[in-house]
């Protein structure tokens, strides 16, 4: 005879019902939670320090044109675009260094 099925209007525990969780999955390990949770934390602050990084390299680029209600279009044309390249490119070429001194590159 097989066996009755449970109240499921009884708010039971589905991953303890054979019947809601044949496989009998589990949520978590115990300790599994707080290792996950601190890789989340690693991670969460290794893409803010990404970010930052490149986001001091996008504000050295040229901003698209603009155009106006008139029709006129406005263009960034730095004073010494040389300088402004040079810094463009001493950035990137110091993204690697930057990464492995905050521990994002190994």
């Amino acid at each position: 005879m097989n066996a009755p099925l449970p109240d499921h209007d009884n708010h039971h525990n589905a991953l303890l019902c054979p019947y809601c969780n044949p496989e009998r999955l589990v949520l978590a390990r115990p300790g599994e939670v707080e290792v996950l949770q601190a890789k989340l934390q690693t991670s969460d602050a290794s893409v803010q320090i990404a970010v930052k990084l490149l986001s001091g390299i996008h504000a050295l680029l040229y901003p698209a044109p603009r155009t106006l209600p008139d029709g006129r279009t406005m263009v960034f044309r730095p004073e010494n675009p040389h300088e402004f390249m040079q810094e463009l490119s001493d950035r990137i070429r110091a993204l690697p260094d930057e990464m492995t001194k905050a521990g994002l590159l190994k």
